[in-house]
């Protein structure tokens, strides 16, 4: 039974047997609306905790959705790079691993 990873960068953030397709699909269409929305490449501020933080207004986005998603990783605990490389690799149970679609490149 093969494995579908997504990885940013060389980080696994999201992990789901080849059966729950269709939770990957969605996980991905919502982050690329968000990373294809010029509107949310602007700083804004971000209450984070008790603090107020300025950041990408991106990036607050982008955490919601991997935290909420079904299959993220256990231990992650935000979005980790908005501007890293997002790519799905299929692991195979013979230890073979296929890229098999890099969603957006490194930068901006």
């Amino acid at each position: 039974m093969s494995t579908l990873k997504l990885k940013n960068g060389r980080k696994v953030i999201a992990e789901c047997d080849h059966t729950e397709v269709k939770k990957m699909v969605k996980l991905v269409k919502d982050l690329n609306a968000i990373r294809n929305d010029d509107s949310k490449w602007e700083f804004g501020e971000v209450t984070v905790g008790n603090n107020i933080e300025v950041r990408l207004i991106a990036h607050s986005f982008l955490d919601e959705i991997i935290m909420n998603s079904e299959i993220k990783e256990k231990n992650l605990t935000m979005f980790p790079d908005c501007f890293e490389t997002l790519t799905l690799w299929n692991h195979m149970d013979n230890g073979d691993k296929v890229k098999t679609h890099r969603f957006w490149t490194r930068g901006f």
